[in-house]
């Protein structure tokens, strides 16, 4: 059974209606139950169970998103949907355009999904927003930057993860040398000591946390340092630390993009 422009136009019409008003499940009636995924926003995999996941994700992030259908084209069981999202992120208003390259079988029903989206804007959008931030770490949403930059992306977690650990057990082995780095005047008393040990074991922690084999375990110690960076940047700014605080902005700015994109 060959599928009709009739058959296409109803995937469209269903496409454009869950985006007038999106839940997890509005596109059930389209969707095979073990569609092939590949979108560089929501992640890949397969399954409706991934959809309804992501989609979840997308909504946590951007509780106002909506989209609309620019146009559409199609032959045999390829169908493309030109389509615009605009939601609110951080406070003001943010569209991304893109392509869904969708396979249809002999039902009607979408057995791929393949989107064409440029995620670099949106993850600016993320990064440059602070108030976008909260809602950013709870929805867990996969990293924006596409599976082109995984090995870069590696590399630097791993690269981010050793300097801490490094940094954290020199200091540990050696707070004069830490105090000398970071500008703090006279020799450590006691008190001052005691504290330089606890920020070396905090970031030694990391380190090793970010090192982990276990993505679960890596990806928290990315995302606690990128935390403690961004108030450590903020320690040093109001204590006139501006080594200290330069130093802290790009461990924070390092892990900021690795969590976007890798």
């Amino acid at each position: 059974m060959s599928i009709t422009d009739t058959d296409r136009q109803r995937v469209v019409e269903g496409f454009a209606l869950g985006w007038r008003n999106p839940e997890p499940h509005a596109w059930d009636d389209l969707l095979a139950a073990d569609i092939c995924l590949e979108q560089p926003l929501l992640g890949n995999g397969r399954g409706q169970a991934v959809w309804h996941r992501g989609l979840a994700q997308l909504l946590t992030l951007v509780p106002d998103l909506r989209g609309r259908v620019h146009g559409w084209a199609g032959h045999g069981d390829v169908l493309y949907i030109d389509i615009e999202l605009t939601g609110t992120l951080g406070g003001r208003s943010h569209s991304v355009r893109a392509v869904d390259r969708l396979t249809l079988d002999e039902r009607g029903l979408v057995t791929a999904r393949r989107s064409f989206l440029d995620p670099v804007p949106l993850a600016l959008a993320i990064a440059t927003r602070p108030a976008a931030w909260p809602a950013w770490w709870r929805s867990g949403l996969p990293p924006l930057a596409g599976r082109a930059a995984k090995e870069n992306t590696a590399r630097v977690v791993a690269a981010l993860g050793a300097t801490r650990l490094l940094v954290g057990l020199t200091t540990l082995a050696a707070p004069q040398l830490a105090r000398r780095a970071v500008g703090l005047p006279g020799a450590l008393s006691d008190d001052r000591g005691l504290f330089v040990r606890l920020f070396a074991a905090r970031d030694a922690a990391l380190g090793a946390a970010t090192l982990s084999s276990d993505p679960a375990v890596s990806d928290l110690g990315l995302r606690l340092g990128a935390l403690c960076d961004l108030a450590d940047v903020a320690a040093g700014l109001l204590a006139g630390r501006r080594v200290m605080a330069l130093a802290a902005a790009g461990f924070a700015a390092a892990a900021g993009l690795a969590l976007l994109s890798e």
